[in-house]
């Protein structure tokens, strides 16, 4: 078989003529289109990659560093890199330069060519409806928070959100009933992770105060690289295989309180709804099949119009979460919050609430000093009520009164051994009853008689008899109509 090289001139029986080094690339292509011809091995193909590896590598990372005008051809790219050294030598480099190409990859460490070749391969998940048991909604707190469930929790700066929190954790340590009537709190443990207060100085004490079982209860403060040391702020966007690992290792945690949201968002722009999504959609994912509520703490940003809409910057926070609640002043009394649930997809809405912040003290448990700390309850607790264990909403005024009355010990009308290791409340109250009466002026007042006025008073200003009847604890409106008189 007879050929004509690139060149013109006539080839031998065993190939084609290679060019001279100053040959052009078409020159060379040529040359190895013929060399295909005559052992059957498709070189054109094999050049048109080496080619393309070349180019994406100078692509990625600049041809000034990976590779100069070859010395052997003077050619840029090398026509032939399986012969010339300074090619070979690049080609060793290749790993070296795909890492130091990372600021041209995407977020996810994947090249854009990357990512179109996994997209290529990935298939749909489906799953047929009949083959899903239907499930009834677990609540952590009827109609307000669920497990598996991401709520939020929303407000201006400075009214006591974080506190909230802690009263949630608190009453699931112990498993303490919720206010109201409320129901009773499932006893579990809490994951907190919190970026604005401080530990020992701020949330130990709340935790404290409200009656919380500390073993209960975790910090997870960050992440850290187990090679160096170098320790982080945990990131959603980043660090969700720590945060399942942490789930998975401890299954008594069944809360995750983040706090505040935004402080573990990572590089993600908090007014993007798309990337918002796209981080919160794996953490979703991660508490429904670990069956954890997630109550993430929000901000309202300085904007007008509905609180829906104000939840920092971003319509996402509110469309991912299942419930939505409002830390709100009371327009009446400003020392008085409610908390009202703004939005519901998997209930009723329920009633809103109404409670103070009420400052107390607290004894550090191994140096016995005295803390000064803040915690939002405003409840008086009665474990052993006609109706079972119940929890009275105190006003405003009460608590005063209850701050400012002298008492020896823990209870306010204690008995004769007030002062002592054996001390317990007065179990009779008749006597000082009398006394009080008395002393205003109405002789023949029950201590019952004040619940009648209670709902009378409530009524007079427009409550309902449900939240009247909630407020007394009664199980039927029947018994409510009996004591509010118009």
């Amino acid at each position: 078989m007879s050929a004509v090289s690139s060149g013109g001139g006539p080839c031998n029986s065993s190939g084609p003529t290679a060019p001279s080094s100053g040959s052009s690339p078409a020159e060379w292509r040529e040359y190895w289109r013929v060399q295909s011809q005559i052992d059957g091995a498709d070189w054109i193909s094999l050049l048109d990659a080496a080619d393309a590896a070349l180019s994406r590598l100078r692509i990625l990372h600049g041809a000034a560093v990976l590779m100069t005008a070859c010395p052997t051809c003077d050619r840029d790219p090398c026509p032939s890199p399986s012969f010339c050294k300074a090619c070979r030598d690049a080609d060793r480099r290749k790993d070296e330069a795909l890492a130091l190409a990372g600021k041209a990859r995407s977020g996810n460490g994947a090249t854009a060519q990357d990512n179109a070749a996994s997209d290529s391969n990935r298939v749909a998940v489906l799953v047929r409806a009949d083959k899903l048991n239907p499930e009834s909604i677990s609540w952590a707190w009827k109609d307000r928070f669920a497990f598996g469930k991401l709520a939020v929790l929303a407000g201006d700066p400075g009214l006591g959100k974080s506190t909230v929190l802690v009263d949630i954790v608190a009453r699931h340590s112990v498993g303490e009933v919720f206010p109201c009537g409320e129901g009773r709190a499932q006893p579990c443990e809490s994951l907190i992770l919190t970026a604005e207060d401080g530990l020992r100085d701020t949330l130990i004490p709340r935790l404290i105060a409200a009656g919380a079982d500390l073993t209960k209860i975790h910090f997870l403060t960050g992440t850290k690289v187990e090679s160096t040391g170098d320790e982080g702020l945990f990131d959603l966007a980043r660090d969700m295989a720590v945060l399942r690992a942490v789930l998975t290792e401890n299954p008594n945690i069944r809360i995750l309180i983040i706090d505040p949201l935004t402080a573990y968002l990572g590089a993600t722009k908090a007014k993007e709804n798309s990337e918002v999504r796209r981080v919160l959609a794996p953490l979703v994912k991660l508490i429904e099949e670990t069956g954890v509520l997630a109550i993430g703490n929000n901000h309202l940003n300085k904007g007008a119009g509905k609180a829906l809409y104000r939840v920092l910057d971003s319509i996402a926070f509110v469309a991912v979460g299942r419930t939505l609640h409002l830390v709100i002043k009371d327009a009446d009394n400003h020392e008085n919050r409610k908390f009202i649930c703004d939005k519901t997809n998997i209930g009723s809405k329920p009633l809103g609430l109404t409670y103070i912040v009420q400052k107390t003290w607290i004894k550090a448990p191994q140096t016995g000093e005295e803390i000064e700390t803040c915690l939002e309850r405003g409840l008086l607790l009665l474990p052993d009520s006609k109706t079972g264990n119940k929890a009275i909403v105190l006003n405003a005024p009460a608590l005063d009164i209850l701050a400012n009355l002298p008492h020896v010990g823990a209870y306010v009308i204690a008995g004769q051994a007030a002062g002592t290791d054996d001390v317990k409340p007065r179990s009779d109250l008749n006597r000082p009853w009398r006394a009080i009466v008395m002393q205003a002026g109405l002789t023949g007042l029950r201590i019952h008689d004040l619940r009648h006025t209670h709902a009378s008073v409530g009524a007079g200003l427009g409550l309902g008899l449900p939240i009247i009847g909630k407020l007394l604890g009664h199980t039927q409106p029947s018994t409510t109509a009996r004591y509010a008189h118009f």
